[in-house]
């Protein structure tokens, strides 16, 4: 939510336990955990720079040991980056292009009718940062995780 504060994380957020518990309970081999949020990047360690940073080593680590074989996480920026939202997209820029990219637009490197976990993630990362950059700003989506293979098909 967008009013969250760290002194309240407990009362607002929801606990890594929880989340790991309940992608255990899933009945399958591939899950794909998508976080559109500012400086949701920090989750995935090696990824914590900057001065905004809201998330320690130790939560990142414990947080990448969800992103195991099968677990795709895909997060709409960078540690020390908000994700950015637009009027004209009618919301997150990240989650416009997910949703484009999902619709078939992502089917960009066999054309194929089949988004892949690569393609997805190249279209996302490819969109995002031009819609960025072409207004002065920065976002940069990050992956973590170990799935392959094809995330839809297109019809």
């Amino acid at each position: 939510y967008g009013d969250m504060k760290r002194e309240d994380i407990s009362g607002q957020g929801v606990s890594l336990e929880e989340i790991n518990s309940s992608l255990d309970k899933l009945d399958s081999k591939k899950v794909a955990l998508i976080i559109d949020s500012c400086y949701s990047g920090a989750v995935i360690p090696g990824q914590t720079k900057g001065t905004h940073n809201l998330f320690d080593s130790e939560v990142a680590a414990n947080f990448l040991k969800m992103a195991t074989e099968g677990r795709l996480i895909l997060t709409s920026s960078a540690p020390d980056e908000k994700s950015l939202e637009f009027n004209e997209l009618g919301g997150g820029l990240f989650t416009h292009f997910l949703i484009e990219g999902l619709r078939g637009n992502a089917d960009i490197i066999e054309q194929d009718k089949q988004i892949t976990v690569d393609e997805l993630y190249e279209y996302l990362t490819r969109n995002v940062k031009q819609y960025a950059r072409e207004r002065s700003l920065d976002q940069n989506p990050q992956k973590a995780g170990e799935m392959n293979g094809v995330i839809i098909d297109v019809k």
